[in-house]
């Protein structure tokens, strides 16, 4: 499917900073002249091979690329599309939301938001188009959010409405930090350890836990950002990159099964499911994706977790935190 040689929408330029900021996500330094809303931000540095600039020029018209990716409302109505233009990089765009061109080598941003507030049209950028950059530069992303705790990191991954979000902010009321949410960045250590990076910290949860998001402003672990059909709400940058020590697979498939099961060595199906970016098939980016499962599956364990047997969230969360203390104690020996 090749879509028409077209123009980004119209719309106002992000804001700009006096001095280019710096931010840390998604194991890369992002440097551009406009703040990410729950990338840590980073005094200034020399750039260098991890850097990726965000810039607020708009993209320029480009001619039809191959659509590679597109999602849409129930309604037909386009929601998101994600076209290849080769050498010409990517397009990331989104009507209600603007559109990013990203240069082949995820080494450049050109960003053209549509005229909402930055927490809004940034949902966009972070759910998408980073996670995107991220893969271009050698990352494996999964579609998962993740906790540290005791000097571990711990991934919750399982289909969207699983209830991801949820339980890191349950764990999170218990004292546990928040490494990244719906999105988690995996490299290797140069001891081929799995290493779980630093996220966005903007959490969102659904309306109908929206007394869970209040809580988080109330206990002051959290400041609220927005509201939509989802409560957003920013936590304090966890550590950079912790080693990842379990993944847990969240299911509402396991009927009379416990809310934790017995732990296993991954499958390829458990990883490549989990997986984010889909739609890209480089032979590096399959070469660097496959390098870092392998590692996930030598070194980490998958967890089931059943949430639909019967708990809270708050009740599940606690058996997981008490789960966790025991593989980060076992790691610890």
């Amino acid at each position: 499917m090749k879509p028409e040689r077209t123009h980004p929408p119209r719309a106002d330029p992000p804001p700009r900073v006096a001095e280019p900021w710096q931010g840390e996500g998604f194991g890369l330094l992002f440097s551009g002249r406009y703040p990410v809303i729950g990338l840590a931000e980073r005094e200034s540095r020399p750039l260098d091979d991890t850097t990726a600039l965000l810039l607020d020029k708009p993209p320029a018209a480009l001619p039809a690329g191959e659509r590679v990716h597109e999602l849409r409302y129930s309604d037909g109505r386009l929601g998101m599309a994600i076209d290849d233009f080769g050498d010409l990089g990517l397009v990331v765009s989104a009507p209600r939301f603007g559109s990013h061109h990203i240069s082949s080598d995820g080494t450049t941003v050109r960003s053209r938001p549509a005229r909402l507030p930055a927490w809004r049209w940034q949902r966009l950028l972070i759910g998408q188009v980073l996670p995107l950059v991220a893969a271009l530069r050698g990352l494996e992303v999964l579609h998962a959010s993740a906790i540290a705790r005791d000097g571990c990191a711990f991934a919750l991954t399982g289909d969207s409405g699983a209830g991801k979000s949820t339980l890191a902010a349950q764990l999170v009321l218990r004292g546990n930090r928040l490494l990244a949410d719906d999105v988690l960045a995996i490299s290797l250590s140069d001891a081929g350890i799995p290493q779980a990076h630093r996220g966005s910290t903007a959490l969102s949860v659904g309306r109908e836990d929206a007394e869970l998001a209040a809580q988080l402003v109330r206990s002051r672990t959290a400041t609220a950002i927005g509201s939509d059909a989802k409560e957003h709400v920013l936590l304090p940058a966890a550590d950079r990159a912790l080693a990842l020590a379990a993944v847990y697979l969240l299911s509402q498939d396991d009927i009379g099964a416990p809310p934790i099961g017995a732990p296993r060595t991954p499958t390829l199906s458990d990883l490549m499911s989990a997986t984010y970016v889909r739609y890209l098939h480089t032979p590096a980016r399959l070469t660097s994706q496959l390098e870092v499962q392998s590692a996930v599956a030598r070194h980490c364990q998958i967890v089931p977790v059943n949430v639909g047997a019967g708990l809270s969230s708050a009740q599940l969360a606690a058996q997981l935190q008490a789960h966790m203390r025991t593989i980060a104690s076992g790691n610890a020996r």
